[in-house]
Formats: structure tokens, sequence, C-alpha cells
């Protein structure tokens, strides 16, 4: 029963770029100490199990959020950005690349996620979580093909999965927001916008799905390579995946769907394993501290690093390194 009434909060550790720091316990309406950004944080407890999460920070610096469900049970989570862009890094060291255009399905394992929200931007999310039985039972027991890993064991870790955001699912969701309802017509409220984002979030992975299942032509091919080269030219502070596609006169959405068939990831997922496989030869090449290598491939924070780092190669980059340069 402790566990159940667990699943209804989350733990959150605030760190502004400036060293400011807030910590809160999430059950219902909460806000950052506004001496550090302006929010607005809620999280509803939907009656037939779950909970429903919007969240609204003004930000005039980079904000990190340290976030861990008061419980250890599995639940399944999906966050749709209506506005803004932010990375998560989960637990296993997968980074998740938020923006108005892509969303993300993951597995919650009761452990630390971390968020880094860029400065100068209003960030407007919201999502939803269930236990595996919860959301089976919204589904009526019949699991979509696109949702099926997300029923794996727990130990199989996080297991996000993207997908595209158009336009008119932030449309649909935002107005779903505005709506003033209040006590049981609220609860109604928001299990219909539950139900309308698994609806919406599984038509956008199976579409997905299909388009990938193309072969690119060989002008696809040189405008990839290209791109790659460019990301590997500057892993410090590489273009973003917008600048990269205007300068290719590619659409974002066709860029990711060509890395994918030549390369086997997204953009951004192949910048992520390069600038770990430069910070692993950096380890065995030379004597730079760890900090200084997280910094010069693109980490600003030593931690979040680590972890990437940890969840590529099954080892801290602390004892890589004593293991390497011992030898």
């Amino acid at each position: 029963m402790e566990e159940k009434k667990a699943l209804r909060k989350y733990h959150m550790a605030v760190e502004m770029a400036d060293g400011q720091k807030d910590k809160l316990l999430v059950e219902d309406s909460h806000q950052v100490d506004p001496k550090l950004a302006k929010t607005r944080i809620e999280r509803t407890k939907l009656r037939n199990g779950g909970s429903i999460d919007y969240q609204e920070i003004v930000l005039d610096q980079e904000m990190r959020m340290d976030v861990a469900s008061a419980s250890k049970i599995l639940q399944i989570c999906v966050m749709l950005p209506i506005e803004g862009r932010y990375t998560m890094i989960t637990p296993d060291g997968k980074e998740c690349h938020f923006s108005s255009n892509q969303g993300f399905m993951f597995r919650d394992i009761g452990k630390d996620y971390t968020f880094i929200l860029p400065e100068n931007q209003i960030v407007r999310s919201m999502g939803f979580c269930f236990t595996p039985e919860v959301f089976a039972r919204y589904l009526d027991n019949r699991i979509p093909e696109t949702m099926k890993p997300m029923f794996q064991p727990i130990e199989d870790g996080t297991l996000p999965m993207a997908f595209p955001l158009s336009k008119f699912m932030r449309e649909t969701l935002d107005r779903n927001i505005q709506i003033e309802a209040q006590g049981s017509l609220q609860q109604i409220q928001w299990e219909a916008t539950a139900l309308l984002c698994m609806a919406l979030v599984e038509e956008s992975m199976r579409k997905s799905t299909s388009e990938t299942e193309f072969s690119p032509s060989k002008e696809d091919k040189k405008k990839a390579e290209e791109a790659l080269g460019l990301l590997m030219c500057d892993l410090r502070d590489p273009p973003c995946l917008s600048d990269l596609a205007k300068k290719l006169a590619f659409t974002e959405k066709r860029l990711n769907l060509v890395f994918k068939s030549l390369y086997g990831d997204t953009v951004f997922e192949c910048l992520r394993s390069m600038r770990l496989e430069k910070a692993k030869s950096l380890i065995e090449t030379t004597d730079m501290a760890i900090k200084e290598i997280a910094w010069a491939v693109g980490y600003n924070h030593s931690t979040n690093f680590s972890k990437a780092f940890t969840g590529k190669f099954d080892v801290t980059p602390a004892s890589y390194a004593k293991k390497v340069r011992t030898l």
C-alpha cells in the first residue's frame, strides 16, 4: 500500500547555472523557489490509476533537474514538449533530446533521471505515467505493436522510444490544458487527455516506423556523410539539428531518417556515440582530467558524462582511466 501511495509522488532537485539550488517533493501543485525561476509544476492523480503532469518553466539561465519517483515500481511514461527543448539522461546513460518536434516514451525504473534545460527559453511540457497493468487496462489489454517494448521486465532498463510531435498534436494538447474544470470534471478532463495522448503517440510511432522503411538515394548518402563530418569537426559545440538540416537543404525529419538508415540511429544519438568514443580515446592517449575530457567532448556536467560513458562502456570513466593509464 505504501508503494502505491509513493507512485503518486516524485522527488526533484534543482540546480541553476549560478549554483542556486532547491528541492521538492511533487505530489500535486508546486513551484521552484521563485528566486531561481518562474515555474508551474502540477501532478494530477487519476482515479483509474496513474498520474498526468504539466510543467511550465521560464529560464534565463541553464537549469539542471534530478528527478526520481518516490516508488521503485516500474512505470511507463510519455513526455510531450509543447514548447522549448531539453535533454533527459536516463539512469542507464541514454540521452533523449526533447523538442517541440520530438517526444519520448520510456520506462521509469525508480532511479534518478537528469534533465538539462538550456537558458533563455520557456519550456512547457506535459506527460503521464502508468504502471504496465494500468496502461494495459486503459488500452483494454490490446497493446499496439509499437508499444510492446514498454512491457519488458524492469531489468531491461528504460528503453526510450522517440516519436515525432506534429503541430496538430501540440495544438490539440495545448487546447486541452487550457480547459478550466473543477472537481470530478477535472478528473474526466485529465483522463480524457491521457487517453488522447496515448492515441496520438501510438499513431505518431506507427507512422514513424513505416516511414523509416525507405532506401536513401546517393544524394542522401552524400549529405549524411557531410553532416557527419560537420558534427565531428566540433564535438564541443556542434551545429544543432535545425542548422544542420538547413545547411544541407534537408528537413530535420528526413535527415534523421537517412541517419537511421545509414548509421542505425538519429543524428544526435550518433553525435552522442562519437562524443563518448572520442572521450574513450582521450582517456587512453592523454593524461587529461576526466572533467577536462567531459568538457572537450561537449558535456558541461561531469556527472552527466559519467552516466553516459558508463551506460555505453559498462565502466565509469574514472575506473577506465585508472585501468588503461596504469597499463
